[in-house]
């Protein structure tokens, strides 16, 4: 009984190491949540130019969030921050804001 306690505790853990790691280190590809409906946010990839990377790039070094590029010049962000799409609307409303943008990267 001991040992099977054991085992499903290790498991638990093995599981929550898992879970943290992926959260923490796991890049996916930038789509922009660019609109608030009032009930959902809306991911619209077609807004993903070069300029809003760029700027995109300002604000995540401003808050202090990490990313990345491909091999393609794609831009990579934690996929937690993937995930949050709250947040992930603020930053590009705000990397769409020209005056913001220039603001910061002063």
């Amino acid at each position: 009984m001991r040992k099977k306690l054991y085992q499903i505790l290790l498991f638990v853990c093995i599981l929550v190491l898992i879970s943290f790691i992926s959260n923490r280190f796991l890049y996916v590809k930038y789509i922009p949540v660019t609109e608030w409906n009032g009930e959902q946010y809306e991911v619209n990839p077609e807004v993903n130019s070069k300029k809003l990377k760029e700027n995109m790039k300002i604000i995540l070094k401003y808050y202090e969030v990490s990313f990345k590029e491909n091999e393609k010049g794609e831009l990579l962000i934690p996929a937690s921050l993937q995930r949050n799409k709250e947040m992930l609307y603020n930053y590009t409303k705000k990397a769409m804001d020209e005056e913001f943008v220039k603001s910061r990267s002063e």
